[in-house]
């Protein structure tokens, strides 16, 4: 909250620091609120702290921030954001004056994001069906439900494989999404990351590109995965667990760099029996030509395949694609057509710009593609990463709500109960955080032993 004055005041830093800079003491406490939405984010370089324009701070590239400023109370959309501008009130109070309710005479900063609409864009962009910007969280199509991509720079760890407690001191811990010393803690207290929390109805795909993620869950499986590993968890039931971002080395620090797919599970397979797998690096498969590597993570590309391991997914056989392309600086590649009745949608993650499809385009942008088309795409000065999502729609009608999947307001809500009735009950572990040794490396633990 804070004054229109104060607003104008934050515009004038965020112009300041859009390009990246060092920080100067005397401009913390605002940089501190512009990293709080995301308009900028701070780094490290040469063990100095800078700050540069974040996720939707580069929104505003080739549209001035000034024009968000309007000089009445209404809200707007710029970019696929709805932002909210309003100017002090003329009284002090508001509505029946019997009451005497006063109004607030503060109001929120021309920076203030109350909800990210992620709206396509109105009119095509070259061969696209349509576009979109992107954020932390991915808009997606059926069979796809969400998709995370956390990308932080931890420092390094302590005894507890956390980051020193002066860089978490006056953060939102518990649910910290600022990305502030160039990392977020998530809703994690102690070790960044996800203690203890439930899925219900769908499967999930994460590939740690880089850093780990330590795994535990309710069915007393335990493991840790990364550097290139793939996890895949099915649950069609009840099923919880904790995803911990340990910070294993002491000496330097823990970057990562990790996407998480979801993907929906059939009505009629709701319910099943949970279970988790996980492919080692080695057995990914890998496809590379013209400065282009491509990771197999589901379905078809270049001779080679992958499906989840797990009994109870949609992702078997050619029903899903999942391709993550990382290019060298002019590095090319051709996707062949998916299936007619697919969805599919291209996600420049990093990188400058490319050519895709003959279409000029930078990176931040997810692109809705033709499912029938071949997909030529040429990097461009800049090492880039995308990625690709197709798969064919489950087209049923269910309803999401928190970590459940079902088929129907009813039905949710009865799961609802019954997680918060059964998730400490089902807890085998003794805390909802934990992490294992900081010396071991990739395995995965059942309750039978085997591994």
């Amino acid at each position: 909250m804070c004054t229109w004055e104060e607003g104008k005041e934050l515009q004038k830093v965020f112009l300041r620091y859009y390009m990246g800079r060092e920080v100067r003491e005397d401009d913390l406490e605002a940089l501190d609120t512009l990293s709080g939405t995301d308009y900028l984010e701070y780094y490290m370089e040469n063990g100095k702290l800078f700050a540069r324009a974040g996720t939707i701070g580069r929104m505003f590239k080739e549209k001035p921030m000034s024009r968000t400023i309007r000089s009445s109370c209404r809200c707007h959309r710029i970019s696929g954001y709805k932002t909210r501008v309003q100017k002090p009130p003329t009284h002090p109070y508001q509505g029946n004056t019997r009451g005497f309710r006063r109004m607030n005479t503060t109001v929120k900063p021309f920076l203030h994001v109350t909800r990210p609409m992620a709206l396509f864009s109105r009119k095509p962009k070259g061969p696209f069906l349509k576009t979109s910007q992107m954020t932390m969280h991915w808009d997606t199509e059926d069979p796809f439900t969400f998709v995370s991509h956390h990308e932080d720079d931890y420092p390094e760890g302590n005894a507890q494989q956390a980051p020193p407690l002066q860089q978490i001191a006056g953060r939102n811990l518990g649910r910290d999404y600022r990305k502030i010393m160039g990392f977020r803690m998530y809703n994690g207290k102690v070790v960044p990351g996800f203690p203890m929390h439930a899925h219900w109805g769908y499967e999930t795909v994460t590939l740690p590109q880089i850093g780990y993620v330590d795994h535990f869950d309710n069915l007393g499986i335990k493991g840790r995965f990364g550097f290139g590993d793939v996890q895949w968890v099915s649950a069609p039931g009840f099923y919880e667990h904790c995803e911990m971002y340990p910070l294993v080395r002491k000496d330097a620090r823990n970057p990562n760099d990790i996407t998480q797919i979801m993907i929906n599970i059939p009505l009629e397979e709701k319910d099943g029996e949970c279970s988790v797998s996980t492919v080692w690096r080695d057995d990914v498969p890998v496809v590379e030509s013209d400065g282009c590597r491509v990771q197999v993570v589901c379905g078809t590309f270049g001779g080679r395949h992958m499906e989840s391991p797990n009994g109870c997914s949609w992702a078997k056989g050619d029903r899903v694609r999942i391709l993550r392309m990382e290019f060298q600086p002019g590095g090319r590649v051709t996707i062949d057509p998916f299936t007619a009745d697919g969805n599919r949608n291209l996600y420049f993650v990093s990188g400058g710009d490319a050519r895709v499809m003959g279409a000029e385009v930078g990176w931040n942008l997810r692109m809705k593609i033709d499912p029938m088309a071949e997909v030529d795409i040429e990097n461009g000065d800049e090492v880039s990463v995308m990625w690709m999502l197709e798969g064919v729609p489950i087209g049923e009608r269910m309803v999401p709500f928190g970590p459940i999947i079902a088929r129907d307001d009813r039905e949710v809500r009865e799961k609802l109960q019954h997680v918060r009735e059964n998730e400490f009950k089902e807890w085998p572990w003794d805390i909802i955080d934990k992490t294992n040794p900081a010396e071991c490396g990739s395995f995965i633990e059942y309750p039978d032993g085997e591994s």
